[in-house]
């Protein structure tokens, strides 16, 4: 473990060179670590493929006992070598003590251990380049895909409260890759929940996952990843995890991991109840469909035997009346549209346009939409719109019915989501006690509310777009959803009212204006309290130094570029040296000429245009100083590189940057190369 401890100076400092020399003195320990325990390792260098200037780690571990089997699955723990703030101290050291376990120990698979380079980037997202390079180079040495399962370390320097990501990109982990995971994790004492488990959210998109998770999944991996809760990460009340214990549960896990890519479900429900989380696979969720089914069809025949004329009396009459169910759509789609127009009024009373997106925008919507919804009650009660009890009930039951049958087609994913709420709309329909129906009511948008919850705690904000979005059409899409639960309250209402009419038609006036009012009033607290913040927030500040903006001397002292050429035949090859001031986070490279740019061969890889006419050198983050790029290129070609810095830091000659949080500094020169220049 001693060769493992990292310097803590190396760790102090939580800027871009002490992120670079931490990621350079993990490299460094972890090459002697592998040394000292006899484990045979390589260093993929990703500058000639990716541009990028680190070095990955990679130790390919082999199963004991060779065997013939073509099922067999590779194991895949990575952890990135460094990153951007937080440091990667821990997932290294848990990853290199996994390697030695699984080397002195053995496992029936392959497992490749893999300390990656260039995984993060320091730039603002309108500047970032490429990112992930590590995990790229990675997915390059495997086609079966399918049969490789990664678990992915991002951990910082401590592993405090760590939870598991398995979802990104419209996918999900498999069941047989998750659960042996959690199970392996609670044999140990070590407490390893899901982050957020809801796999609705991550099949429709809602949820985007981490980066490292979207790009693996997407590439094909079975992959998930294990990162410190955004909780943990900040208040740091929980213990830490020692290395020891995290890598031997990883050891556990892989002895338990299936070996046959075949048993991995894809299309489970993880049903969270409180007290944990159920999990539902793919073929529970057919089973408990097709129980549903036959329960409702046997209902339905048994109660047709005895109530026969009843049940299509009532049938009849529910279908003279559905007209109501549009019209009931209608009101709640115009309260949403209502609740948009209200709160872009309350923001350009402060002088703002409309105020930005979030969860507090969508939770005010909702709440003017349902004080809406409630005022335009009366006046839906002009018309002969049905009151009963059981007509709500029946309409619930039908929209809950309709929904399993449309996920069953759809994803099976959804099921148990569906049957959850149509059971329990089934009962709300069944039971003529006011207070039990309410409390079941409530229950049913459970699993929806405890969604955007988690949406929200993840710190991504598609979910609070879709809320609180004044599109049409996603109004329509919010109305469809909600109504259900409106007919489900509607009904249990329906059962306590008073037969004192009038007394409850004042109550109830009442009650609508001053919900009505509080909402208004909400929605005005709310508009100035975004646009107070809106107004001290810090707008991002880009500078650009170049000839064009008047900068040409002051951009070519900051940013030197030079060459060296030697003609061989009938081409001629380029040296450029690039030295920068300070310390840029990127520099990019581009070659124009007025004909199209063969390029014969370069020391970094290159795109070009469509029209052939630019080249551009792809570079990753953190380039070295004085950075050196060598191509060859035809022997008469007249061309121009042109040159570019970006800077985070401001650099000694760069104009004060003020007290702008979010700043960046591009630097431009040119330099004209070829013969006759």
């Amino acid at each position: 473990m001693a060769v493992l401890m990292l310097p803590a100076s190396a760790f102090a400092q939580r800027d871009a060179v002490s992120d670079l020399l931490a990621e350079n003195a993990a490299r460094e320990r972890a090459e002697s670590f592998l040394t000292e325990k006899g484990i045979a390792f390589e260093r993929r260098s990703l500058l000639a493929e990716r541009g990028g200037f680190g070095v990955s780690i990679h130790a390919l571990i082999k199963p004991r006992l060779i065997t013939e089997d073509s099922e067999r699955i590779t194991l895949v723990v990575a952890a990135p070598l460094g990153s951007i703030g937080k440091g990667a101290r821990f997932g290294v050291e848990a990853a290199l003590l996994f390697a030695e376990r699984a080397s002195r120990l053995g496992l029936p698979m392959d497992v490749r251990m893999a300390l990656l380079a260039d995984e993060a980037g320091e730039l603002p997202a309108d500047l970032r380049g490429e990112i992930l390079l590590g995990s790229r180079d990675l997915a390059d040495l495997y086609e079966d895909r399918e049969r490789v399962a990664v678990v992915y370390l991002d951990l910082g320097d401590e592993a405090r409260s760590p939870s598991i990501q398995h979802g990104a990109a419209g996918t999900l982990a498999p069941l047989g890759l998750l659960r042996p995971l959690t199970e392996a994790f609670a044999a140990r004492g070590l407490v390893l929940p899901v982050a957020i488990p809801y796999n609705e959210l991550y099949r429709l998109r809602l949820v985007a996952g981490p980066d490292p998770l979207a790009f693996l999944n997407g590439a094909g991996f079975q992959a998930l990843l294990i990162s410190n809760s955004a909780l943990a990460e900040r208040s740091r009340s929980s213990a830490p995890v020692s290395a020891e214990d995290f890598s031997a549960a990883l050891y556990d896990f892989a002895l338990s991991l299936s070996r046959s890519p075949a048993e991995l479900d894809r299309r489970y429900t993880l049903f969270p109840l409180g007290f944990g989380i159920a999990t539902i696979p793919e073929i529970t969720s057919v089973a408990l469909f097709l129980l549903a089914f036959a329960i409702g069809l046997a209902a339905i025949l048994v109660y047709s035997i005895t109530h026969r004329h009843l049940m299509i009396a009532r049938g009849v009459v529910f279908l003279r009346r559905s007209w109501a169910l549009g019209l009931f759509l209608a009101a709640l789609f115009i309260s949403l549209l209502s609740a948009d127009f209200a709160l872009s009024a309350a923001f350009r009373l402060f002088g703002a346009q409309a105020g930005g997106i979030g969860y507090g925008r969508a939770a005010v919507k909702l709440i003017l939409a349902l004080a809406a919804y409630l005022s335009f009650s009366p006046l839906l009660h002009r018309r002969p719109v049905p009151r009963r009890a059981h007509f709500y009930g029946a309409a619930a039951e039908i929209y809950f019915a309709a929904g399993v049958l449309v996920a069953a087609v759809i994803d099976f994913t959804f099921v148990p989501v569906f049957l959850w709420a149509f059971v329990l709309s089934v009962a709300v329909a069944l039971i003529e006690r006011p207070g039990i129906a309410f409390a079941l009511a409530t229950l049913a948008p459970l699993q929806i509310v405890g969604a955007a919850a988690a949406a929200a705690g993840s710190g991504d904000d598609r979910v609070a777009l879709l809320l609180a979005s004044n599109d049409p059409l996603l109004s329509l899409y919010l109305a469809f959803i909600i109504l259900p639960f409106i007919f489900l309250f509607r009904r249990a209402s329906a059962l306590s009212v008073s037969r004192s009419g009038a007394t409850h038609a004042l109550r109830s006036r009442w009650a609508r204006l001053l919900l009505l009012l509080g909402a208004a009033l909400t929605a005005v607290v709310f508009a100035a309290n975004e646009t107070r913040a809106a107004a001290g927030a810090a707008e991002p500040v880009r500078v650009r130094l170049s000839e064009t903006t008047g900068h040409g001397e002051l951009a070519a002292r900051m940013l030197r570029v030079t060459e060296s050429d030697s003609p061989f035949l009938d081409r001629r090859s380029f040296v450029l040296k690039v030295e920068a001031e300070g310390r840029p986070s990127r520099i990019d490279l581009f070659l124009e000429s007025g004909q199209p740019i063969p390029v014969y061969d370069s020391s970094v890889p290159f795109e070009l245009s469509d029209d052939g006419l630019t080249a551009s050198l792809r570079l990753s983050e953190r380039p070295p100083q004085p950075l050196a790029v060598e191509f060859v290129l035809p022997r008469d070609l007249q061309a121009i590189v042109r040159a570019r810095a970006l800077y985070v830091r401001s650099p000694p000659s760069a104009p004060p940057r003020g007290d702008a949080s979010d700043w960046a500094l591009t630097v431009e020169t040119n330099l004209e190369i070829g013969p006759g220049r």
